[in-house]
């Protein structure tokens, strides 16, 4: 029996087969594919390893994988689910992934260029269009057009609908004639702190990637000139739910296979299915009443590091519930929630919020 205290890198029954793995992550690393820690226990343990074991020895041996991973503590925040059972539907988002050196152009001028991200809130498929002029909408509806130019030859379905937070480029009248014309319907994300969840979440995980490949192959691999082979890779990964890798990867979920994934996916999480039925909130007992007032608690409103908040409690706006919701959550339970609107400073504004993270106010103005 080994030692607590002996290094895992140093143990003799594991040498030739993490040479093996470290070997395999170094050439998928090369080939743009970036494994994620679960490919990468997969593949440990069909060699023989232990999964704890594989990830010591990858973030204590591999430096691509020391800098960008990391078990980060989770809460158990019953979050709500952006969920659909059609193809087409994606969330956007406006990246800025590090400085350009233009080929063409002024000498010895750097600029940074903003990239356009798209992911299907389905079967999770991405996009990512750079930008050449970052945030104007010119820039974004040239993308768009490129968007839809890929997507057409890619997929066998349409874009139906596009969400994105308030961004103003994707929000003006050259977009949005675009998009009508395309009959894609946009939805600007108001009621909710989460945002476009999913593209943000494809944001970190491609700042992530682009890190390790500088870390493994030098900085000459900027970001422009390797996305669109680290999209590819990463839309032949097979989908992970809730700790649960499908038979699918998002390149396979199409028009024809659409029935196939969606058994698969509501029998490994019944909560994207039931996520679908509405809840009749007459059958339960709120603790707030519509027309009461209410704030929201800083720790809920914000998730900033560093944010000091010992001083004020809650936050300075002021809300009216007008109306009642619940929701399941993708832990299968019922959260109850309140629909609330501003009504001091962002006047007309309004949330979703759940009941723990509200207080009741007696309002300054009314």
């Amino acid at each position: 029996m080994r030692s607590a205290k002996t290094p895992l890198a140093s143990l003799k029954e594991g040498d030739e087969r993490w040479l093996q793995l470290k070997a395999w992550i170094e050439q998928q690393i090369a080939d743009y594919k970036n494994p994620r820690i679960s490919d990468i226990i997969l593949t440990g343990k069909k060699m023989g390893l232990k999964a704890k074991d594989i990830r010591n020895l990858v973030q204590t041996n591999i430096d691509a994988y020391r800098q960008t991973t990391s078990k980060v503590y989770q809460n158990q925040k019953k979050s709500r689910m952006y969920n659909t059972r059609v193809l087409g539907v994606y969330q956007g988002d406006i990246a800025f992934f590090g400085k350009i050196e233009p080929e063409l152009g002024r000498l010895s001028v750097a600029y940074t260029a903003g990239c356009l991200l798209f992911r299907d809130i389905l079967n999770k498929y991405c996009f990512a269009i750079p930008l050449k002029d970052g945030r104007k909408a010119k820039s974004i509806a040239e993308a768009l057009r490129k968007f839809y130019e890929i997507h057409e030859k890619t997929r066998d379905y349409p874009v139906r609908a596009i969400l994105f937070d308030g961004e103003r480029g994707i929000n003006s009248i050259e977009v949005r004639a675009l998009l009508a014309k395309k009959d894609t319907s946009l939805h600007i994300i108001e009621r909710s702190n989460v945002k476009a969840q999913l593209a943000e979440a494809l944001v970190a995980q491609l700042r992530s990637a682009f890190s390790r490949i500088k870390i493994q192959k030098g900085p000459e691999e900027v970001w422009h000139k390797i996305i669109d082979r680290v999209v590819e890779a990463k839309n032949e990964q097979p989908i992970i739910i809730r700790d649960k890798r499908m038979q699918f990867a998002p390149k396979d979920v199409t028009q024809k296979t659409l029935g196939k994934f969606l058994k698969e996916l509501e029998k490994l999480a019944p909560a994207y299915l039931y996520s679908h039925f509405s809840i009749d909130t007459s059958m339960f007992e709120y603790k707030f009443e519509i027309g009461d007032y209410v704030a929201l608690k800083m720790k809920s409103k914000s998730t900033k590091i560093n944010d000091k908040r010992s001083e004020i409690a809650v936050d300075a706006e002021e809300w009216r519930i007008i109306d009642f919701a619940a929701y399941y959550s993708s832990r299968l339970q019922i959260v109850l929630s309140y629909i609330i609107e501003a009504v001091k400073y962002d006047v007309g504004t309004q949330k979703v919020a759940t009941e723990d993270s509200l207080v009741k106010i007696v309002p300054t103005q009314v």
